[in-house]
């Protein structure tokens, strides 16, 4: 193991809590931007563990010699026990899941108009988040009482002297297997070898192995984390390159200051326009109540103003969209920064590249392993592989590059997609509206996707990682869990990953701009802004009144 590649993933996470504090200024409202230090903490604290869980995983990799190619039952190619470290990573990620962001959810929960002590709020929190244990505690129970055993598939040789042969040393012995579709050297092996190879018999068996308690409950989160991370990563695999090229296609455009001070004086010749129209529509409305007119012309003078009134408001309406709608560009390009729009450019076009080798992954290697037993091309292996012959510390980067790649999909399509249920969408993120406990929320939705993320990269990446720890996890013993095996033996969480790769592009190649969005959301802010205004100009006019009196 490199021990440069030591340091980066070390010194990551230092970024890692940058990036975090950044998405908390980013979604978190306004209202909640000062104090709620501990919910903002668990959020960092949250997404910095799931990415250093992920950053865990190349070099699990690295410790274990790159490949299978380090060399059976040679221990130098392993230096530090890392299945205890992932141990410890998996129980971390269990106590913040089932402790930790409970406590702080159902803390902020307890809030409301009358600020209840906090000593009142804690107490609340800590019974709720028993409960939460509690009922935890009773699934993990059955759970880990009902499945304590894995089924490994195997088939088994039958070996006798006919087929058993001494290496030059006289004391090593193997024995040859015969093999469908294996066409043996006869330069290598002699008649006698060949014939043997065609006369073993083998058989398919089962090996049954008992399964610690830890990875039984980490196979349970597992299991429930599939359930999200097939949605999230099927929806952000795609989503994140659109959402990238299409924050450069719709940034904000330059609006020259003669420019909005001509539209300005527009809408106040508009203005000018609407206020002569309603004096025209009063004299109307009361001529037809007071004037000398027969009650027919009165009748038909008070159609016509009704008439005029609608499309008065109308008109008033629509005034009112075009200011808001200037303020708006002219708001949204005045906070703009100008870098941003290159930025997501650039990240956009790396997206797309790495959105597309990450599909061909899927499409050459991890469908058809799974699906048909067999892979069409290693494809990224064989070049990891390769990469780590020479320069292992760039295979280890690149592995960490596609690994982190695929976990911020999973994070976009999480915040993107959200937990909708029934067509609602619960602690939805938006930028600048989002509320505290929503945010601890999906940083427990995030911390949930680990788990099937890791798993899911074992087996992206499983003949370059065939010889670390995480493979033999996950790999050897979650994957044949007695009860759960067919939900991988029959790839029900990756038909449903294609379904949602499939659904995101047809979702995205039809949904509307998320410029028009952006606008109406400033729109809208700009109202309250105004209402909020009106509100405090009404307040001060009665105080100045009282104080007058």
């Amino acid at each position: 193991m490199d021990f440069t590649l030591l340091i980066l993933l070390i010194l990551f996470p230092i970024f890692t809590i940058l990036i975090a504090c950044r998405l908390v200024g980013y979604y978190l409202s306004d209202d909640f931007a000062h104090g709620y230090y501990m919910g903002k903490i668990a959020f960092v604290f949250c997404i910095t563990v799931a990415v250093c869980a992920i950053c865990f995983f190349p070099l699990d990799v690295a410790n274990a010699g790159g490949s299978a190619t380090c060399g059976i039952g040679i221990e130098s190619c392993k230096k530090i026990p890392f299945t205890y470290i992932w141990y410890g990573v998996f129980a971390l990620i269990v106590l913040l899941l089932c402790v930790v962001l409970p406590f702080t959810v159902f803390f902020y929960e307890t809030m409301d108009i009358d600020q209840p002590p906090i000593e009142k709020r804690m107490q609340s929190a800590c019974s709720y988040t028993l409960g939460t244990v509690v009922v935890v505690a009773a699934l993990s129970f059955i759970f880990c009482f009902l499945i304590r055993k894995a089924d490994i598939d195997m088939v088994s040789y039958n070996i006798t002297a006919a087929n058993t042969f001494a290496i030059a040393d006289d004391v090593s012995q193997f024995f040859i297997v015969e093999e469908p579709g294996i066409v043996y050297n006869k330069s290598i092996l002699s008649v006698d070898e060949l014939e043997a190879a065609d006369a073993v018999s083998s058989v398919a068996d089962v090996f049954s192995v008992d399964v610690s308690f830890i990875v039984r409950l980490i196979a349970l989160f597992c299991i429930l984390g599939w359930l999200f991370f097939v949605i999230f990563a099927g929806i952000g695999v795609i989503g994140l390159p659109y959402k990238l090229i299409y924050g450069f296609i719709n940034r904000p455009t330059y609006m020259p200051k003669e420019r909005f001070n001509e539209e300005k004086q527009k809408i106040g010749v508009r203005i000018q326009a609407l206020i002569a129209q309603g004096e025209s529509i009063t004299k109307m409305m009361d001529g037809a109540k007071n004037g000398n007119y027969g009650w027919k012309e009165k009748r038909r003078m008070k159609k016509e103003a009704k008439a005029a009134t609608a499309e008065y408001r109308a008109a008033c309406k629509a005034l009112d969209e075009d200011y808001l709608t200037l303020r708006a560009e002219h708001l949204n390009y005045k906070e703009n920064n100008p870098l941003l729009p290159v930025a997501k450019l650039v990240l956009g076009i790396l997206s797309i590249v790495a959105s597309i080798l990450w599909l061909l992954q899927l499409a050459l290697y991890v469908f058809p392993i799974q699906f048909t037993g067999g892979a069409i091309t290693p494809f990224l292996n064989s070049m990891f592989i390769g990469l780590n012959d020479y320069l292992p510390m760039l295979a280890s980067v690149l592995l960490l590059v596609f690994a982190l790649y695929f976990m911020f999909c999973t994070i976009n399509g999480a915040f993107s997609f959200g937990l909708r249920m029934f067509l609602m969408n619960v602690h939805e993120m938006e930028p600048h509206d989002t509320l505290i406990t929503s945010l601890v929320f999906n940083g427990g939705l995030v911390l949930m996707v680990v788990l099937p993320l890791l798993q899911f990269c074992s087996k992206a990446f499983g003949d370059y990682a065939a010889r670390s720890e995480v493979i033999g996890i996950f790999g050897v013993q979650i994957e044949y869990l007695r009860y759960v095996s067919w939900l991988f033996k029959h790839n029900v969480f990756l038909w449903i990953m294609l379904a949602f790769i499939v659904f995101a592009c047809f979702y995205y190649s039809c949904r509307r701009s998320d410029k028009e969005r952006k606008m109406r959301k400033t729109m809208k802010k700009l109202k309250e802004e105004d209402k909020h205004g009106i509100e405090l100009k009404k307040m001060k006019e009665e105080r100045d009144a009282k104080e007058m009196v």
